[in-house]
């Protein structure tokens, strides 16, 4: 199957017959939605959506707001960190440890006036997570993260299409 659904965002990974749903093989340390294996190197994906077509009309304000908040708060931030490191743990013990440049991808579907939200976070997750040359500790590979929605996604991975389920 290379057609999926998830957070109600269909997603179509038929042009790449090297890819896995990775977190319904990982069921224990958390991880990325996607990870899609390219010739340059590794595409981790992590699909979040606020739809207001599966909210209840009532209950859209409260959610709208819950989602706001979860993205300018660090929470959202340390849990997506959370299911990065846990894909490069599961597959470091699985004995199949990232080998190649790695670009997270976090697939926001949010109206587009959250575009400065997307940009905080995206700026957040950056710093969050391991870089190479850091003072820290240097990373093997390269990890680059981007915040997209759904069209930033589609114009940049056209092989990939995604759309919003009705």
């Amino acid at each position: 199957m290379s057609v999926y659904q998830e957070s109600g965002i269909e997603l179509d990974l038929s042009a790449t017959p090297q890819h896995e749903k990775h977190d319904t093989i990982n069921t224990v340390l958390g991880g990325v939605d996607f990870q899609i294996i390219e010739p340059t190197g590794q595409l981790w994906l992590e699909m979040k959506s606020w739809s207001p077509n599966v909210i209840p009309t009532h209950r859209r304000g409260g959610q709208r707001r819950s989602y706001l908040s979860k993205m300018r708060s660090g929470k959202f931030g340390r849990e997506l960190r959370e299911k990065f490191l846990g894909t490069c743990t599961f597959l470091t013990l699985t004995g199949a440890p990232p080998a190649a440049p790695i670009l997270y991808v976090l697939l926001l579907e949010s109206t587009p006036a959250d575009s400065a939200l997307r940009s905080h976070m995206m700026t957040r997750m950056r710093s969050m997570l391991p870089r190479s040359g850091s003072r820290a500790r240097a990373w093997m590979h390269t990890i680059e993260v981007v915040v997209v929605d759904i069209t930033e996604w589609n114009a940049r991975f056209p092989s990939y299409p995604a759309r919003l389920l009705p």
